[in-house]
């Protein structure tokens, strides 16, 4: 019947938003139960002195009529209920953690009930405009937001206590009574079926809210993802030029430091474990790598095969790269040693780094059009590799130019000037944790 009438009149909201649509219907019923509690005691005001101006002018007590609208004002007094309620809960309901808006909203309809009705009925008997009537099925209808259920028992109600007042008219001419009863179901019927469809309709609105805002969170996380994602592909700066612009122009690095590393006889490993465990090896130790690297705000570049290389001095101003680099490049030393224990223990090939770090210029930039890469070139890149072939395994290899900008960190062994191939002699170090030249800053500073 309901479908038959009208299908959005009866719209039922989605069990997946009806707890919280009903919540947000409880705090508001809470707050207007205590507006209608307020606007209650004002009125008892008002009409107790309109009671005492019509005691003065015509004695009160000599019209049995006024005698019963006196009392009936007196009984506004118990709107006192759902206004010391609101406000001993006021605080719950402000945090919006009070459940129990509805029977507020009860209590409240049925104060109205005792208030106003009464005053109604005694104004059918006096052949009045049940003004009061038409507020009072209003008021409940319209200004509480009340469920299917509750405003069909109260519109019930009301209609039977009206019938009943009719009935207690004596009209010899029944057409009139008639007319009576129309005009009940001229104020109640409409506005019932009004509150109503606008119930559903702003079920039916929230539910669209929060579909949308679910729309609105996934697309976000969705978005965010992506930055994740381009950003863990390339350097941050390239990555919001590629956002803003489309594409990234090539960029010149006056000054970085360039990390390689390689495992010693890889190729004798891999005859030796099956293609899954070489890849979980080999993901486990770049996995370690990467963390590294981030911690320290160095950029990995690439890796091919085993061959890990990182740089950094392009993400942002870092005066210190080298530094950096060095400090990445025994902590990643040091996660090897830890590595080889726990190998050796389970019988397991061992695996030896050799790293090798190069500090001058690079030209960096995006490589293809389908799958973003980026990459640095120059021969610094070359130079850093060729740090790496000639260096000793567990050991970190260093050119002069990054000696030069971490000598006051790090104590270097000097190993000559090394011929490499494609560009000559170079020179080269050997770097150990500067324990003693730490300590010989630290009292430098003291004095």
């Amino acid at each position: 019947m309901r479908k038959f009438i009208d299908p959005s009149l009866f719209y039922e909201i989605s069990p997946g938003y009806k707890e919280e649509f009903f919540r947000q219907l409880n705090l508001e019923n809470a707050k207007k139960s205590y507006i209608i509690a307020r606007l209650g005691l004002f009125f008892l005001m008002v009409l107790l002195l309109l009671d005492y101006i019509r005691h003065i002018q015509n004695d009160l007590w000599d019209d049995s009529v006024h005698v019963w609208l006196f009392f009936v004002h007196v009984s506004f007094i118990v709107y006192v209920v759902p206004f010391w309620i609101y406000r001993a809960n006021r605080r719950k309901i402000h945090e919006g953690i009070y459940a129990a808006g509805r029977q507020l909203t009860r209590i409240t309809i049925d104060i109205l009930a005792v208030t106003l009705l009464p005053l109604t009925i005694l104004g059918i008997l006096d052949r009045g405009t049940m003004i009061l009537y038409a507020i009072y099925v209003l008021i409940c209808n319209l200004f509480l937001n009340l469920s299917h259920q509750d405003r069909l028992a109260l519109n019930v109600f009301s209609f039977l206590v009206m019938l009943a007042a009719i009935a207690l008219i004596p009209e010899p001419n029944i057409s009139l009574t008639f007319i009576r009863v129309l005009e009940c179901l001229g104020l109640q019927l409409p506005t019932f079926v009004f509150a109503s469809f606008q119930h559903n309709l702003r079920a039916r609105q929230f539910a669209y809210e929060k579909l949308l805002e679910e729309q609105k969170n996934l697309i976000e996380r969705e978005r965010q993802r992506s930055e994740n994602l381009l950003l863990n592909i390339l350097p941050a700066p390239v990555a919001e030029e590629l956002k803003e612009r489309g594409y990234v122009h090539p960029r010149y690095f006056s000054q970085v430091t360039v990390l390689f590393s390689d495992f010693k006889n890889f190729s004798r490993i891999c005859a030796m474990l099956t293609p899954e465990q070489l890849i979980a090896d080999l993901n486990h130790c770049f996995g370690q790598f990467d963390q590294i690297v981030q911690r320290l705000g160095l950029e990995r570049v690439k890796t091919i095969g085993d061959s890990y290389m990182c740089v950094a001095g392009i993400s942002n101003e870092q005066p210190d790269h080298a530094v950096r680099m060095v400090q990445a490049a025994f902590a990643m030393q040091e996660f090897m040693a830890r590595w080889r224990k726990e190998r050796v223990a389970a019988g397991l090939p061992e695996y030896k780094a050799r790293i090798g770090i190069h500090s001058g210029p690079v030209v960096g930039g995006i490589v293809g059009t389908t799958k973003f890469a980026f990459d640095i070139w120059g021969e610094t890149v070359n130079i850093a590799a060729r740090m790496e072939d000639k260096g000793a395994t567990n050991r970190v290899n260093i050119s002069g130019s990054t000696y030069a900008l971490v000598k006051d960190f790090f104590d270097c062994e000097y190993r000559g000037n090394i011929p490499i191939k494609n560009i000559g002699e170079a020179e080269m170090y050997f770097v150990t944790p500067s324990v003693r030249r730490r300590e010989k800053k630290a009292k430098q500073k003291q004095s």
